[in-house]
C-alpha cells in the first residue's frame, strides 16, 4: 500500500483557521440546547467578550486595538459583506 502523502495548504493559518471556525460552529449550537431564552439571547455578546478578552491577553492592548480597528474596517467595507475565506487580522500592512 503506498504512503499517503499531507500536502500543507497554500495557506496554513487561513487553513487551520477555518478548521477552528467549524469546530467552534458545530460546539455552539449544543451548548446553547439546554439554555433559559435568557441566555440565548446574550450568547453572542458573551462569545464577543471572551474572544476580545483572549485576544488582548495573547497580543496586548495596542495590538488587540489595531486588530479589532482592522475588523471594524472591514466590517464598514459593503465589499467584503460575504468573504470565503478567513481574514488575516494579525498581519499588519508594511
Amino acid at each position: 500500500m503506498p504512503a499517503t502523502t499531507i500536502r500543507m495548504p497554500q495557506d496554513p493559518d487561513a487553513y487551520y483557521t477555518q478548521i477552528a471556525t467549524r469546530r467552534l460552529a458545530q460546539l455552539v449550537p449544543s451548548l446553547l440546547d439546554d439554555a433559559p431564552d435568557a441566555i440565548r439571547e446574550r450568547f453572542d455578546n458573551a462569545l464577543l467578550n471572551v474572544a476580545v478578552n483572549r485576544l488582548v491577553e495573547a497580543e496586548g492592548t495596542s495590538k488587540a486595538a489595531a486588530i479589532l480597528w482592522r475588523l471594524a474596517d472591514l466590517l464598514g467595507d459593503v465589499h467584503s459583506a460575504a468573504l470565503p475565506s478567513p481574514v488575516e487580522l494579525t498581519r499588519l500592512d508594511s
